[in-house]
C-alpha cells in the first residue's frame, strides 16, 4: 500500500507519486473531493419584445447589442422579435451581416453550456448561411460554434455547446447572418437562448490522475505508473490522504515522490 498522508495542497498545484512494481492491476482506493458550487442560468425566452429580458436565475451583463443597419430596436429591421422568437434575415440586401450579441459574466465558472432552439422558414435554400459565435474577450475575437448552411426549406433543432474554455467576466454569444437570407420568406429563427454554468464558491476540487506503462504488462515484467494529485481550488486543501492498494501478487520495487509512505 502506498500512502501520502496529511499533506497540504495549495490551490492549482500538483503532487506526483511514482511506483515501480511487478505485474498487477492498480486500483486507487481513496479520492478526496469537497467543494461548494452554485448552478446558475442566464436566459432569454423572447416572450417580451425587448432586448433586455432576463429569464434565468441570474441576469445578463447587458442588453442585446444589435448590429443591424435597417434596425431600430426589437420591433423592426433585419433582426427583430416576433411571436416570442428572434428572427434574422437580410432582405432587402444590405451588404452587411445583421446580427445580435449579448454578454454574460461567467467569471469563476467551472463549466458552461450554451443552449438554444432554432428553425428556418420555407424560403431558405442551401446557399444561405447563419453563424453562431462565442467570445471570451467582450467581442474582440470570435470563435465559430456552428455555421448553419446547406439547409433547404423548413428545418429545426436544438443545440448545446460546451463553452467552458470561453468562460470570462465578459463572455459574449453572437448570432448573425453570414451569407444571403435576402429573398422572400428566408428567415433564421432563434429561441430560448440560455447559458447554464456552475461556479465553485468555496472548498477544494481535488482530482487524481493515474498513468501506467506498459499497458498491458506481461507477467514478471516491470510496470511503472504515476499518480498525480491536483487541487483545482479555489481553496487550499489540508489533511489530504491518498491511498493506493496493490493486489496481493504485486510488490514494490522502488518508489519516489513527495512524502510517500510505503506500508
Amino acid at each position: 500500500m502506498i500512502s501520502d498522508a496529511k499533506n497540504n495542497f495549495p490551490s492549482n498545484t500538483n503532487k506526483i507519486r511514482w511506483l515501480h512494481t511487478i505485474p498487477g492491476v492498480l486500483t486507487l482506493a481513496l479520492l478526496l473531493f469537497s467543494s461548494l458550487s452554485l448552478a446558475e442560468t442566464v436566459r432569454d425566452d423572447f416572450s417580451v419584445g425587448s432586448y433586455g429580458n432576463n429569464d434565468g436565475t441570474a441576469n445578463w451583463s447587458a442588453n442585446w447589442i444589435e448590429d443591424d443597419v435597417a434596425g431600430t430596436g426589437p420591433a423592426s429591421g433585419n433582426v427583430f422579435i416576433t411571436g416570442g422568437e428572434l428572427s434574422f434575415d437580410d432582405q432587402p440586401n444590405t451588404n452587411t451581416q445583421p446580427g445580435l450579441a449579448r454578454e454574460a459574466n461567467l467569471a469563476g465558472a467551472s463549466s458552461a453550456t450554451l443552449n438554444f432552439d432554432w428553425r428556418t422558414t420555407n424560403g431558405v435554400d442551401n446557399s444561405d448561411s447563419f453563424i453562431v459565435e462565442i467570445s471570451a474577450d467582450g467581442g474582440t475575437n470570435w470563435t465559430t460554434l456552428e455555421n448553419f448552411t446547406g439547409i433547404n426549406g423548413t428545418s429545426n433543432g436544438s443545440r448545446a455547446f460546451d463553452i467552458t474554455t470561453h468562460v470570462a467576466a465578459n463572455t459574449q454569444v453572437r448570432f448573425r447572418v453570414n451569407n444571403n437570407y435576402r429573398r422572400g420568406n428566408e428567415f433564421f429563427i432563434v429561441d430560448y437562448v440560455e447559458i447554464d454554468y456552475t461556479v465553485i464558491l468555496s472548498g477544494t476540487d481535488l482530482a487524481v490522475t493515474q498513468i501506467d506503462t506498459p499497458d498491458p504488462v506481461n507477467v514478471t515484467n516491470p510496470l511503472s505508473y504515476s499518480l498525480t494529485v491536483t487541487n483545482n481550488g479555489p481553496d487550499d486543501a489540508t489533511g489530504v490522504t491518498v491511498v493506493d492498494v496493490l493486489p496481493a501478487d504485486v510488490y514494490d520495487v522502488s518508489a519516489y515522490g513527495t512524502e510517500l509512505v510505503l506500508v
